[in-house]
């Protein structure tokens, strides 16, 4: 009857080969690019001397670059994105600030000309504690800053329609006690907005 199981393996059979460092540093390499891309910021890293040493497609995407556009330093590409921002210089002595103190840090919200809005984070890159080069990061917030602002334009609607309504408008709480009124409602009821919290809405109908 046969045995199942399966033969030995000779002691001088050899193993899987070990990976050599050459291929070590590949798959590293292959995983930190494949991270850049999953993300949905545009990034971009240069090092010291301003060469760009990383960037992904997101990246070039929002500033309508094509991969031959990042063969340049990491300054001709900073400043080919300041033209298409509207506070154009502001950007631009930001961009002078982080390359004279290259340990600082920034954030800033850019609107672009044509209508796109994007929040900007640099930050210097690190390697045992030593400043290598700067990371750039950008993310696409249009979508949520056009919401803010259609809000904000909508809070100042109101308020204009409150402040300049020839009617009386006031507002209370559940107990009577009021909130706010117009300039209308105040001149009718003889109210200062000083005097609104200790006015009652039920003493102005007795």
């Amino acid at each position: 009857m046969n045995d199942p199981s399966p033969a030995p393996r000779a002691e001088n059979q050899p193993g899987p080969a070990p990976d050599s460092g050459e291929d070590a540093r590949s798959r590293s390499l292959a995983l930190l690019r494949a991270t850049l891309e999953s993300t949905g910021d545009g990034l971009m890293v240069a090092d010291r001397a301003g060469r760009v040493v990383l960037h992904n497609r997101r990246f070039r995407a929002m500033w309508n670059l094509e991969e031959d556009d990042m063969a340049v330093d990491e300054s001709a590409i900073l400043e080919r994105a300041a033209e298409g921002v509207c506070e154009s210089d502001a950007f631009r002595a930001r961009i002078r600030e982080l390359a004279e103190h290259p340990d600082r840090t920034s954030f800033d919200t850019l609107e672009l000309r044509d209508g796109w809005v994007f929040e900007c984070y640099s930050r210097p890159q690190r390697l045992g504690g030593e400043i290598t080069g700067r990371v750039w990061t950008f993310r696409d917030v249009t979508a949520t800053h056009g919401a803010q602002r259609a809000l904000r334009e909508s809070e100042e609607r109101y308020r204009r329609l409150f402040t300049e309504s020839r009617h009386a408008v006031y507002l209370t709480r559940a107990d009577g006690v009021f909130l706010d009124a117009n300039p209308a409602a105040r001149s009718l009821f003889g109210i200062d907005t000083d005097d609104l919290a200790s006015v009652q809405s039920r003493d102005l109908y007795v």
